[in-house]
């Protein structure tokens, strides 16, 4: 194995053990901050993969956390318009 396959494993390794702790923060308490961030963890782990089915699993997971993260927000938006009224 090349030093180059040993860091990129590393890194892989690396990100996938601090979304999974970002993860188990987010179980505790759900925030869009946490969601964004897995989020981001997932496409970063997209970007730096060439094979094509663990770019599919990382694209999902991205979209999904996205997803979490867009529908926290429009939850906080209506509480604070509710309270404006």
């Amino acid at each position: 194995m090349n030093q180059l396959q040993i860091n990129h494993d590393g890194n892989e390794a690396l990100i996938l053990s601090a979304t999974q702790h970002l993860e188990a923060l987010y179980r505790q308490h759900a925030s869009p901050c946490l969601a964004l961030q897995i989020a981001r963890n997932y496409r970063l782990l997209l970007t730096q993969d060439e094979h094509p089915l663990k770019k599919q699993y990382w694209r999902a997971l991205s979209q999904r956390w996205l997803l979490s993260y867009q529908c926290h927000r429009g939850r906080q938006s209506r509480w604070v318009i509710q309270e404006i009224f």
